[in-house]
């Protein structure tokens, strides 16, 4: 550092020592009380400062009134008219060190931001073990307060959203807001960034910030601003000799100036939601004295003042027009002009009688307002409840008027006409509670309005909709019927469960029934398959020693055909008869399938493409008679997933052969396809064929026990309800998609993560 800085910062500890002297030579009647108790009030300006006045005022009242009032120093950092880090990190430092250096205390009253960070700062060398009160705190950093011991204080809390949007809601025609202020300086470095912050989120103005502008020149550039342009000042802002600004000398400019700080009101400043100085002095001064009473400073919570009812001058307010009716309700006024008017005594005997009079009619009408409000109250307090009542109730309530039209309708009611497009309440009610253009046959409602009885009858809607609805007629006093309730409910779904649940019990019952039925055919099936195969055996072994005969002694009957005629057609009957054994062997084990109820097991690792070439091999024959173009195409990394093989192969299996019967002709192709879905996480199969099609009609009922296309050709319509009752349980499914005439597809999905990917 040079000679002439060290001079310089010489120099400035020498005038602060001094000023701070006189400072406390200015308040020799706090040095008071004879007990031991000693108290260091440290604020952050200057004195002289209206805000740091009112503080001490507040301050000095509470303590000096106890009964030992305590002994005080008192110190002022002067950080407004010396805003630089050089003074405060120095000169200011050097300072106080040399003053408080050894000096023990009772408790440390801090005042403002700078005074706090001191503190903070210096506790350890300066202040260790000795409580902190602090107040006038605005916008300081709350992470330098965590894990602080022995602390607690008063929070400033200034509204400038309140202010922000007051001056909006005052002055509609204003676009621009200009911030006047420092951002040099601790306190003022903090609440510059509070604002801007603040004014970035709001979008009230288009806000302008001039910090740190030359007083000679600002009183120019305000004279320059425009009508639609209002002033703020941005925190506690002073010149560079701790001054009130110039901005507030109404000769400089003519606009309207705001900011939340009481230091400025009645000085400038129109008004609004205000901070009061005097009250953090005495919020303070209560919680040194519980401090000095032996208070734990632990256990007092961080004060907060509550916002204060806004306050404006009057002054102000006429000078830019601006109307009291525009201000809250409970603002309050200083600079009010007092008006007085000479009144003569008959006048003021008038008055008097007249507002007695007033007083007696609006006592009257006071109490007839009262009882309307209260039976007002009632009513309401009454349909509310049944309107709740109503409203939750499910099912549809509808208050139909003599010509059919809906009068009223609960909530229940109001959702299913919400649903229907372009209806409005007044309509008919055939068309806003069943979408039917014309009045229904066998509505209730007709009924009741027509015999003034009960009615009740069961309404399908165009859109399949079921409602058993129910009328009740409304009389007047002499019996005649002026409306009806119609209750509608809707049993479509509670329809479908009892027909699902009755076709439950159907198949249940079917299938106990198909497993008997399949028990008791297929012995005597197997007996006969067994004789017939030895038939064939011994038919073949006498085919030669007939055939000797017949060449040597011609033709002759036998069990009354002729030889000729057996040796043609007996191969046949034998071939026909296994068939037919073989064919009752299917539908028997089909039956089986249908009614087994065992879970089988799901434990085989199962890769698919290996499982669906597997079904290839065993269906080779069947696929060259069916068709010349049969393809597979295989996925690669697919992955592997439990399951039972045998009942998935079986269902594979149904699927190609389903694929194979649908071909009219060779030339149609059949392709088998197997792939992976890395979002669903599920391994499919398709099968495709260029066969004959399954109709719209007959495509919904494919699934279906006993349903078969194919009855002439022996299917049972057992096979792809098995099949899909098997993949249901592996927890996939099949679905179906065909044209009549172009062909079919079914894909059969299986979960199947990739940890199992061969």
């Amino acid at each position: 550092m040079s000679f002439v800085r060290y001079t310089l910062l010489t120099i400035l500890i020498l005038l602060t020592g001094l000023m701070t002297a006189y400072a406390n030579h200015a308040t020799p009647h706090l040095q008071v009380g004879s007990n031991n108790k000693h108290v260091l009030i440290l604020h952050s300006y200057h004195p002289g400062l209206p805000s740091t006045d009112e503080v001490m005022s507040g301050l000095q009242k509470t303590l000096l009134e106890t009964p030992l009032p305590p002994n005080f120093h008192v110190e002022y950092m002067d950080t407004k008219r010396h805003p630089d880090s050089d003074y405060f990190n120095h000169v200011l430092d050097a300072i106080l060190h040399y003053k408080l250096q050894g000096k023990s205390f009772d408790l440390l009253i801090v005042s403002g931001n700078e005074a706090l960070h001191f503190a903070l700062e210096h506790r350890v060398d300066l202040f260790i073990d000795t409580p902190i009160v602090f107040t006038a705190i605005e916008s300081f950093p709350p992470e330098l307060l965590v894990g602080q011991d022995m602390l607690t204080g008063v929070i400033q809390d200034p509204d400038y959203q309140g202010m922000f949007e007051l001056a909006a809601r005052l002055h509609p025609e204003a676009k621009r807001a200009i911030l006047i202020g420092r951002d040099t300086g601790y306190s003022s470095a903090l609440v510059t960034e509070k604002l801007r912050k603040l004014t970035q989120e709001l979008n009230l103005f288009e806000f302008e910030f001039w910090n740190n502008c030359d007083h000679g020149t600002l009183p120019h550039r305000l004279q320059q601003l425009d009508p639609q342009t209002l002033i703020f000042i941005n925190g506690l802002y002073t010149d560079e000799n701790g001054n009130l600004p110039c901005v507030l000398d109404s000769e400089h400019h003519n606009r309207p100036i705001y900011s939340p700080l009481e230091l400025y009101f009645n000085r400038g400043t129109v008004g609004g939601p205000l901070t009061n100085d005097r009250q953090q002095g005495t919020l303070a001064g209560e919680l040194a004295l519980k401090i000095l009473s032996g208070d734990d400073p632990n256990s007092l919570p961080i004060i907060r003042p509550k916002q204060q009812p806004p306050r404006f001058d009057s002054l102000m307010l006429k000078q830019f027009g601006i109307e009291e009716k525009l201000l809250p309700s409970n603002a309050t006024f200083i600079n009010q002009p007092q008006q007085t008017y000479p009144l003569s005594k008959n006048l003021l005997y008038g008055i008097i009688g007249s507002l007695l009079a007033a007083v007696a009619i609006i006592f009257l009408l006071s109490t007839n307002y009262i009882k309307r409000t209260r039976a007002e109250q009632q009513y309401k307090q009454l349909s509310q409840q049944f309107q709740i009542i109503l409203n939750g109730i499910p099912d549809n309530l509808t208050l139909i008027s003599p010509d059919m039209k809906v009068i009223w309708s609960n909530k229940g009611g109001g959702d299913y006409i919400n649903r229907q497009i372009g209806t409005e309440e007044g309509e008919y009610c055939c068309k806003l509670l069943y979408n039917n253009s014309a009045l229904c046959e066998n509505c209730p409602a007709i009924d009741t309005l027509a015999s003034g009885e009960n009615a009740e009858a069961t309404i399908t809607s165009p859109d399949g909709q079921v409602l058993e609805a129910k009328a009740f007629p409304i009389k007047d006093e002499n019996g005649n019927v002026t409306s009806a309730i119609l209750l509608a409910s809707d049993v479509t779904e509670k329809n479908r469960l009892r027909d699902e649940a009755i076709r439950a019990s159907r198949l249940a019952s079917l299938g106990e029934l198909a497993a008997g039925v399949a028990h008791e055919i297929n012995n005597p099936n197997a007996l006969i398959k067994l004789n017939a195969e030895l038939l064939k055996k011994t038919f073949d072994g006498i085919m030669p020693i007939l055939e000797e005969r017949y060449e040597q002694q011609g033709d002759f009957s036998l069990g009354g055909l002729h030889y000729s005629d057996l040796n043609e057609e007996m191969p046949y009957l034998f071939e026909e008869m296994l068939e037919g054994t073989q064919r009752i062997k299917h539908i028997v084990n089909d039956l089986k399938d249908f009614s087994r109820n065992d879970t089988p097991d799901h434990n085989d690792q199962i890769d698919l493409n290996e499982l669906v070439q597997t079904s290839v091999r065993l269906l080779n024959n069947t696929i060259k008679k069916s068709s010349d173009h049969f393809s597979t195409h295989y996925a690669t990394s697919l992955p592997s997933f439990k399951g039972s093989f045998q009942r998935i192969e079986q269902v594979v299996v149904n699927l190609i052969v389903n694929a194979c019967q649908s071909l009219n002709s060779k030339d149609k192709a059949v392709w088998v396809t197997t792939k992976y879905d890395p979002i669903a996480q599920r391994a499919i199969l398709q099968v495709t064929d260029e066969g004959i099609g399954i109709t719209a009609d007959h495509l919904e009922h494919i699934t279906e026990p006993f349903f078969t296309t194919k009855r002439k050709e022996g299917g049972t319509g057992l096979g792809l309800s098995v099949a899909n009752r098997i993949i249901s349980d592996h927890g996939g499914e099949l679905t179906f998609s065909s044209r009549e005439g172009h062909g079919t597809t079914v894909t059969m999905s299986l979960p199947a993560g990739q940890t199992g990917a061969v």
